[in-house]
């Protein structure tokens, strides 16, 4: 071994990276990467010391310490220090980094888009719909300081029956996304289920229930006439309640008047339809009745029709005595 200003060691030869020391020409030593203070010469094939790591967000309880190598012959070292690159983690589970570090930008932007980060900016209130009974088992989440919860209460659309959810990244939305999507096919499979039940009750009620009403309708007229019939015979042998014989006595009027005055009544119908056949063609040349022509045909209408209904009644009652 060469060695230049040093002084012979009487020691027996040991690995030079794991001592603090000088040494002079070393061919293929082996050294371990650990990070440590070294004075050498100049040394072929040895390996250096690992490299800081620059990643912008390191692991949790990372420190990368300046590595400094003074190189030279022996007495006459030249030091180079490189750039600090220290990460700490002053904020927990978030690490930071020096400002001055060229990777600065970067990090600020990592830490803009990082779910953990309380620089996140990614971060927006939702509200689920929850029932009123149901509202005060909500609390404020964990991820969520409580200043930005009382200000999702303050703004909530609706107090009564609104949580505010915190969503941090696109992760939360997509979940969000997917859950939404799972509900929309569930709320489909539903509606799909109501309108086949509405068909079946619609095609029920088209077919059987119209059929069953039909025959219901003949069954309670046969039956209303029964209890008419059995009514009749039922009272034929009791007296005549005093209603009943107001009743009698006006259809017994209304007979004799119509006997008495029978050719007076079919002369009467008689100039109404005559009337009536006159009024037919003048309806048909004109189109556009008068308040007049209208008048006089509902007046003698109402005249006819309530002659013919008092001659059917006097009829009815002739009938029945």
């Amino acid at each position: 071994m060469f060695s230049f200003g040093t002084k012979p060691s009487t020691n027996p030869p040991t690995n030079s990276n794991l001592s603090q020391g000088g040494t002079g020409f070393s061919f293929g030593a082996n050294q371990n990467p650990i990070s440590s203070t070294t004075n050498s010469g100049f040394n072929f094939g040895t390996t250096t010391s690992t490299a800081p790591n620059t990643s912008i967000l390191p692991s949790n309880n990372t420190s990368i310490n300046p590595v400094n190598n003074n190189t030279g012959f022996n007495g006459f070292s030249f030091t180079s220090t490189q750039p600090n690159a220290t990460v700490n983690t002053s904020h927990g589970n978030i690490p930071t980094m020096d400002p001055n570090n060229p990777l600065h930008p970067l990090y600020l932007l990592a830490q803009g888009i990082h779910y953990q980060s309380p620089n996140c900016a990614l971060k927006h209130i939702l509200y689920n719909v929850v029932h009123p009974s149901e509202k005060a088992m909500y609390s404020k989440p964990v991820n969520m300081s409580e200043r930005m919860w009382n200000q999702a209460l303050k703004d909530s659309p609706d107090t009564s029956c609104m949580v505010p959810v915190l969503a941090v990244g696109v992760e939360d939305l997509q979940k969000r996304q997917v859950f939404q999507e799972k509900c929309f096919d569930l709320y489909q499979s539903k509606l799909s289920e109501l309108v086949n039940k509405i068909d079946n009750i619609q095609r029920i009620m088209s077919v059987d229930t119209k059929t069953k009403i039909e025959v219901y309708k003949k069954r309670h007229l046969e039956i209303s006439s029964r209890l008419l019939q059995l009514q009749v015979i039922k009272n034929k042998s009791l007296p005549l309640t005093i209603e009943e014989e107001n009743l009698r006595k006006r259809l017994e009027h209304m007979s004799v008047a119509l006997s008495s005055n029978a050719n007076s009544v079919k002369v009467s119908v008689q100039e109404l339809q005559v009337k009536a056949e006159m009024l037919k063609p003048q309806i048909y040349v004109s189109n556009n009745l008068n308040e007049d022509s209208l008048s006089q045909i509902h007046k003698v209408n109402f005249i006819y029709s309530k002659n013919i209904d008092s001659s059917r009644t006097a009829r009815r009652d002739l009938v029945f005595d």
